[in-house]
């Protein structure tokens, strides 16, 4: 046999039965390291990974700011979190007035979905951490199809705390003075990033969940804020033509001379009701300025029972709710049963919506005009129907690294 081919045989006197493998991924490492995110979108039921990272060092300052006080925020410091099982919201925060700096606690400041909800991580020292720091965003925010509609219940899920108010549904109206010509889209747009204005939310429309059940977490304003609860707006082909919209008030049945047929209101004008027993409102759609419903008035488009209804002059969107009855008068001189999309019968008369909860402030009467779209009716959905989603504004979180466990 060769001597290349014989087994090489090693001294091992001096090497330890077994290598500490783990001391292979240990190293100093002293940084100063500032991590920035900005712009992202995060869909319902993702988490967007911020930071993860096995490590010794000080955390000197957090500050996540998004357009919804219900995004999730949680921090590992070690084994330690800040709360199970997804963290805290600027929602919880705010409505226990954690509103500032508290040594080692996230507090909350609230801008609106405009400017954001920031929450904020101020140790008055930096936080020494030895072996791991995680920090994490999640969404869990539920899908909902009632968004400017009507149902006075709602349960958060996931951990997150139950809104107070359902200031989503119908009811209120969005005014941005600066946008008064501008397109539905542009106006769908400015609902869902609220910069120079209020953001949507219907007055005084409770929450019958926080009153059945005292062990809720509560939180303030509402989920469907910002990107979450954006309008999805259909015009009606109403809209082409001039025609004449009169509103009556809540719980009392408008006066539409001889007709007969029209829907049987709900009297009560106990704001806003409950799920069983809403209040309701008439909305009466004449042909033009005469206000004579035997006049033709055109075909409607999409107008349905069921559906959310909104009308919009100039500047402000006005959202009566969920269309309850939708009734057209005929050559008889009665309302009778109408269906924009079952197509249209023996009627070309005047429209009578009831809608729930309806408007809480009755508005003058509108005209609309065929003027793409500045004036018009329709019906919407939301984003908040298939996907609430958060805009993540801006996330700066600073620490001191001290030393890093992954080599």
């Amino acid at each position: 046999m060769d001597d290349d081919d014989r087994p090489s045989i090693i001294s091992a006197t001096y090497i330890q039965d077994k290598a500490d493998s783990a001391a292979a991924y240990v190293r100093k490492d002293n940084r100063f390291i500032t991590e920035r995110i900005s712009g992202a979108t995060l869909s319902s039921g993702d988490t967007l990974d911020i930071l993860d990272s096995k490590e010794k060092g000080l955390l000197h300052s957090i500050k996540i700011v998004t357009d919804n006080a219900y995004a999730a925020v949680s921090l590992q410091l070690d084994d330690e979190r800040n709360k199970e099982p997804v963290g805290e919201t600027a929602a919880e925060l705010l409505i226990n007035d954690r509103t500032t700096r508290n040594d080692r606690e996230f507090f909350a400041t609230d801008n609106g979905p405009g400017a954001g909800y920031s929450m904020m991580y101020f140790p008055t020292t930096p936080q020494e951490y030895h072996s791991r720091i995680v920090l994490k965003i999640t969404n869990r925010i539920r899908r909902n199809g009632h968004v400017y509609g009507f149902n006075p219940n709602y349960l958060s899920r996931g951990g997150l705390p139950t809104p107070a108010s359902c200031g989503f549904l119908g009811g209120g109206s969005f005014t941005h003075p600066s946008l008064g010509d501008a397109s539905l889209a542009t106006m769908a747009n400015a609902m869902a990033l609220p910069v120079g204005t209020n953001a949507y939310v219907a007055d005084n429309m409770h929450n019958l969940s926080v009153y059945n059940d005292s062990s809720l977490i509560l939180g303030t304003d509402h989920p469907y804020e910002g990107l979450a609860g954006k309008p999805i707006f259909s015009e009606d082909a109403l809209a082409a033509t001039t025609h004449r919209v009169v509103f009556g008030d809540v719980g009392t049945a408008i006066d539409v001379g001889s007709v007969s047929g029209e829907p049987t209101i709900n009297a009560s004008t106990n704001y806003p009701g409950s799920e069983s027993a809403p209040t309701q409102q008439h909305i009466v759609i004449y042909s033009d300025v005469t206000e004579n419903g035997l006049d033709g008035t055109t075909d409607a488009s999409v107008l349905t029972p069921g559906a959310r209804l909104f009308i919009r002059v100039g500047d402000t969107i006005y959202f009566p709710g969920v269309i309850d009855e939708l009734k057209r008068e005929d050559a008889a001189g009665a309302f009778a049963a109408y269906d924009a999309l079952t197509g249209p019968a023996a009627q070309s008369g005047a429209y009578i919506m009831q809608v729930q909860p309806g408007l809480r402030i009755t508005p003058d009467k509108l005209d609309l005009a065929n003027d793409s779209g500045v004036t018009s009716i329709g019906t919407l959905t939301s984003q908040a129907d298939t996907n609430p989603q958060v805009r993540i504004k801006e996330v700066i979180i600073k620490r001191h690294k001290l030393v890093s466990y992954d080599g």
